[in-house]
């Protein structure tokens, strides 16, 4: 596999993540607040954990036309742009040409962590062609696309973890640990990013204990499907060295052989609502009553976090004001809640009922 190699001068840590015990999943009992956009609520419950900061490191909507100063674009030139717009609260999003570029994709570069969740939303515009031959062919650009991958800082260009999906091998998505385990899925994810729609990718990501440790953790939700989990990776490989932290490097699509050899003048990839954080702790709105069975989600902003009381913004996004959604908390460990709380958008969670009023009892 080709590596982008780059130096930075960035300094770096190494910190290992110890076994946690085991710890009950989280609970919500209550939500006190209004379920739309932009409204803060409070939710009530247990066993939410720790977040020492409780708003994520990133969370890039554009709206107010301008880039987060912490995000860095890689690969072309950022463009903010007012069409293909994800929802209705939606002002801006982020356009790039995959055509006469790598396109471009945005990335993290003011340190590293041992932990990092990373959600981003892309749409495919409907003349995207995926290549389908191998480095060197005649239809190579666009057949190996990485869709996330995490780098070191410095001059370490290896020890790199991440996903890509390869055109000349059915769009099969790749896992990957550069010099170490290379695994296919088995999917092909050409059919997970249809044409003309937009679609979500969420990643959680967790460093080994120590060199060639298999207790690294990578999870992959495409649509809120899990299509990858492991808990066993070895993410730092003793052949490079002594153990290191990583950032996520590539968020978005970086094609690896471009330029894209189909015949159109522009090839565009649109971008809307990036989440980066180095706490796996969030909030989320899904249309279903467990997690695993919600194919729409959308992830809240917190704003106060503690064992048993969170307050989070509402990112509505696609949700419809009358729809039934429900409320789920992931902790720091990833533990959810079983059960979603059930709310209506634009109104509040369930309360209990009235008494009745003006009944006699007959005795």
């Amino acid at each position: 596999m080709r590596v982008a190699r780059f130096v930075s001068a960035l300094t770096f840590g190494v910190s290992a993540i110890l076994p946690a015990a085991a710890a009950a999943q989280p609970t919500v009992s209550g939500i006190s607040g209004t379920v739309g956009n932009g409204q803060t609520i409070t939710i009530s419950g247990a066993s939410f954990g720790t977040k020492t900061t409780a708003a994520p490191l990133i969370s890039e909507d554009f709206a107010d036309g301008l880039l987060d100063s912490k995000i860095v674009v890689r690969g072309g030139t950022f463009a903010l742009n007012d069409d293909n717009l994800r929802h209705g609260f939606s002002t801006h999003n982020a356009r790039a040409d995959y055509k006469n570029s790598n396109g471009y994709y945005f990335g993290y570069d003011n340190g590293t962590a041992p932990k990092w969740y990373v959600q981003y939303w892309i749409k495919l515009a409907s003349n995207w062609h995926w290549g389908t031959s191998t480095f060197g062919g005649g239809d190579d650009g666009l057949a190996n696309i990485k869709f996330f991958r995490l780098f070191p800082t410095g001059s370490r260009t290896y020890s790199d973890v991440g996903y890509s999906t390869h055109g000349f091998d059915g769009g099969n998505i790749l896992r990957f640990v550069e010099n170490g385990a290379q695994t296919y899925l088995n999917q092909n994810a050409q059919t997970y990013f249809t044409l003309g729609t937009w679609h979500q990718v969420q990643v959680a990501f967790g460093e080994n204990s120590g060199i060639d440790q298999p207790d690294g953790t990578l999870k992959l939700w495409i649509d809120g499907v899990q299509r990858d989990s492991i808990t066993t990776l070895v993410t730092n490989v003793g052949a490079d060295g002594p153990a290191i932290n990583k950032r996520p490097y590539i968020v978005g699509f970086y094609d690896s052989w471009s330029p894209s050899d189909a015949s159109v003048a522009n090839m565009y990839a649109y971008y809307s609502d990036l989440y980066i954080d180095t706490s796996w702790s969030r909030v989320e709105l899904g249309n279903a009553a467990t997690y695993a069975a919600s194919t729409h989600r959308e992830t809240m902003i917190p704003t106060v976090w503690s064992a048993a009381s969170i307050s989070a913004k509402i990112a509505q996004g696609t949700f419809n004001s009358g729809d039934t959604a429900y409320v789920y908390v992931v902790d720091s460990n990833g533990a959810v809640n079983a059960s979603g709380f059930r709310v209506t958008v634009g109104g509040t969670g369930p309360t209990a009922p009235r008494p009745p009023t003006n009944v006699r009892i007959i005795r």
